[in-house]
């Protein structure tokens, strides 16, 4: 998960590009709306790469086939996406623990306020 969230963090149009992007996030963000112009599967197929190329424990394993780790890596991020919007919808339901002071005048009002 460590070098997943590194990946994110180097790469922030893939990891846009990778959880989804909406005209309202974008227009929140003053930019366009990202679209994908290659399949979400090289995305992963690189993340996969990234992951696990260079780990002592897997990286011989990688070289033999590398399809199953970019199918466990799809799938897992998959599951972190759908845990994350569950998190982010009970968060919203909550006033993510502000006011609705604290919420009108937030500089991440706009950013929360999407999620509302």
């Amino acid at each position: 998960t460590d070098r997943l969230i590194e990946w994110c963090r180097d790469n922030p149009i893939k990891r846009i590009k990778l959880w989804g992007d909406s005209t309202q996030k974008a227009n929140m963000n003053g930019r366009s709306k990202l679209q994908m112009s290659t399949h979400k599967s090289v995305l992963y197929a690189e993340l996969a790469e990234y992951i696990f190329k260079d780990d002592e424990q897997f990286a011989e394993w990688w070289q033999q086939d590398s399809k199953p780790f970019v199918a466990g890596t799809e799938c897992l991020f998959c599951s972190l996406r759908k845990k994350y919007t569950e998190q982010v919808k009970r968060l919203g339901q909550t006033g993510f623990g502000l006011t609705i002071e604290q919420l009108q005048t937030s500089a991440y009002s706009s950013v929360i306020g999407g999620y509302l």
